[in-house]
């Protein structure tokens, strides 16, 4: 909604669309406006992204907790052996699996501090991994 009140308000946003699964937007000029309307616009998606990524783990959350109560109860002794089996292979999956988004995007963070965006201007390396939180 938004984004909608922002293009009628700049006549120099442009949103291009998504390639590969990536947002991206541009602006037609360098001024303040423009730069302005594109900031806030990514803020808004990137919010919307987070609350809509929340409510979706919250709701896989809910799902794993009934099945893992339906398995408890249909299993009894056993399940304990079969949850700590599953939990150590999908640990292992993950951590292999984050291990590669954090090469990602440490590549991806050196490849934008060599493109230099503000020629000239001192850039900081942001480190950021990402982890396996229960």
């Amino acid at each position: 909604m938004q984004v909608l009140f922002l293009q009628s308000h700049c006549t120099c946003f442009r949103r291009k669309r998504p390639s590969s699964g990536v947002f991206k937007t541009s602006t037609a000029g360098k001024n303040q406006q423009c730069q302005k309307t594109l900031r806030t616009a990514n803020l808004y998606r990137i919010n919307q992204e987070i609350k809509f990524l929340y409510a979706k783990k919250s709701k896989l959350n809910e799902k794993l907790l009934q099945l893992h109560l339906k398995c408890a109860d249909d299993w009894n002794n056993v399940w304990p052996i079969i949850f700590k089996y599953i939990e150590d292979k999908l640990t292992n999956k993950m951590e292999s699996h984050y291990n590669n988004l954090n090469k990602k995007l440490d590549k991806l963070q050196e490849e934008n501090q060599t493109r230099g965006k503000n020629a000239g201007a001192k850039t900081k390396k942001a480190k950021i991994k990402i982890e396996i939180c229960y």
